[in-house]
């Protein structure tokens, strides 16, 4: 019988297990380098996401003081009209509606504009042709060959009308879900994965000159704890942001451009020819206005229905480098 040494047995496993070991070691450190390009990537990614979002709150910005400057402020239905940041009626800083007011924008206070998505109503509608066919049965002597309205036409895909059930979602769809009620909700109900992600600060610092704060974060566009809680209340502003550290994280986890914006008054013109329209179709003063001399393109208009800037111009914006002292 051949003697077997029990040395070399050992030294073969003790091999196998330095191998295994090294292979289990060089898996680990490709995942814990797999782990960390992954985390830094998603980091990346979310702060292009932010800064993405903005940018966004810029044009934002920007769509808010045009529309301001002309538009009312009022929820009521007359919607009175404003008159310009820079009254055109006597060159006063507006804007306002009745002369002698003072302006509903003063300067040195900043206004907040936290940005969420509409909730809104479903409203694709069922591809059904005919939702009261003609009965061409004879022996339905009630239906046959009446065109009968019996069924609401058309019909959304949420709501069954067939139901007897549905008497509630049938009336809520003809009379509309407002999800909207001017003086008791003005601003609508936010989708709940819209919130606390971008906003967007404006302050006044000449009759058409502001300052633009954009961010994208949680802060609501406060700038401290102390403000929050000043503007908010202490027990709202402790539900919003915990305490002065936990806003404090928010504010550095979050992304923040300054711009400076200038509006301007002017607009573009009504113009357009008007010697088409007799022959055409039919004339009337949005389709083809007087002092016609230019058109867009080949066959289009240039009306007061097409003009882009009725609200007024955005004159120049430039990038702030650093945070001003004031915002």
């Amino acid at each position: 019988m051949p003697i077997v040494s029990r040395s070399v047995g050992g030294q073969r496993r003790g091999t196998v297990l330095i191998l295994v070991a090294g292979i289990c070691a060089l898996l680990a450190s490709l995942s814990l380098a797999f782990m960390i390009t992954m985390r830094a990537a998603a980091e990346e990614s979310r702060a292009l996401v932010c800064d993405a979002q903005a940018r966004i709150m810029l044009y934002a910005a920007c769509n808010y003081i045009q529309e301001a400057s002309r538009l009312g402020y009022d929820n009521g239905p007359d919607h009175g009209e404003a008159h310009g940041w820079i009254d055109v009626r006597d060159g006063s800083e507006g804007p306002k509606i009745n002369l002698g007011d003072p302006p509903r924008f003063a300067r040195g206070v900043p206004r907040r504009f936290p940005m969420y998505v509409w909730q809104q109503t479903r409203y694709a509608i069922r591809p059904t042709t005919a939702y009261n066919p003609i009965s061409t049965d004879e022996a339905d002597d009630s239906r046959f060959g009446r065109p009968y309205l019996a069924n609401p036409d058309p019909q959304p895909v949420a709501t069954e009308f067939s139901s007897a059930s549905s008497t509630g979602q049938v009336r809520d769809h003809l009379h509309g879900d407002a999800l909207i009620t001017p003086g008791r909700d003005p601003v609508g109900t936010p989708r709940w994965n819209s919130v606390n992600l971008s906003w967007f600060r404006i302050l006044r610092v000449d009759q058409a000159r502001f300052l633009v704060t954009c961010g994208a974060g949680q802060t609501q566009g406060f700038r401290s704890f102390q403000e929050a809680s000043t503007d908010l209340g202490a027990d709202a502003a402790s539900q919003l942001f915990g305490d002065a550290d936990m806003f404090t994280q928010f504010r550095d986890q979050e992304v923040r451009a300054w711009y400076q914006v200038e509006w301007s008054p002017a607009v573009i013109g009504g113009i357009n020819n008007t010697t088409d329209g007799g022959i055409i179709g039919a004339e009337h003063f949005i389709m083809l206005p007087e002092n016609a001399s230019h058109q867009y393109y080949p066959g289009g208009v240039a009306s007061q229905s097409n003009s882009r800037n009725m609200v007024g111009t955005i004159r120049w914006i430039q990038r702030l480098t650093t945070e001003p002292a004031a915002w």
